[in-house]
């Protein structure tokens, strides 16, 4: 009953991990990759096979390895980590990548490897640009545009609506 209870217990919890959109890996003291799940991994055409056993330097590839392998250093020195890369995929597509490793502890309280997420945050990225681009358009443009609240209340203006009515943009 206990080892069925156990084994119920797994696949919920792989269940679990490979239905989440990023990759959760697990990495060993070498920094050689133990297991890696999420569907991350499928939608970008790899199988958890195609990183077993391979360093960082043979999965990223040399340019990009050294960044990972001092996080990997810092995570395997106890430390959480949480950085960001540019990925190039298999089809040629850039992603922005954010990895955060924590150190594994085993049984006994060593650290026996890593445990990392990968998140595409290529969207939240090019989000941020394209607010970047409206907040330029907003401070230059050469009308009055002045952002207010459901409750009548200005949020903010531009400088031109704040010369039409003689005030400074504060």
């Amino acid at each position: 009953l206990a080892e069925r209870e156990l084994q119920a217990n797994e696949e919920r919890f792989r269940n679990l991990v490979e239905s989440i959109d990023d990759v959760v890996f697990r990495l060993d003291r070498d920094q050689r990759c133990v297991e890696a799940f999420g569907r991350w991994l499928e939608r970008e055409g790899f199988k958890p096979g195609d990183l077993i056993g391979r360093s960082i330097h043979e999965i990223v590839g040399p340019e990009d390895a050294p960044t990972h392998e001092r996080a990997n250093l810092r995570a395997l020195a106890g430390e959480t980590v949480t950085y960001d890369w540019l990925l190039r995929s298999r089809h040629g597509v850039i992603h922005h990548m954010q990895t955060t490793l924590s150190p594994l502890h085993g049984t006994r309280g060593e650290i026996e490897g890593i445990v990392g997420v990968g998140r595409d945050i290529s969207q939240r990225v090019e989000a941020g640009r394209e607010l970047q681009r409206w907040a330029r358009i907003f401070e230059h443009a050469g009308w009055g545009v002045a952002i207010v609240n459901a409750d009548g209340t200005i949020e903010s203006v531009n400088p031109a609506f704040a010369s039409m009515h003689g005030w400074t943009v504060e």
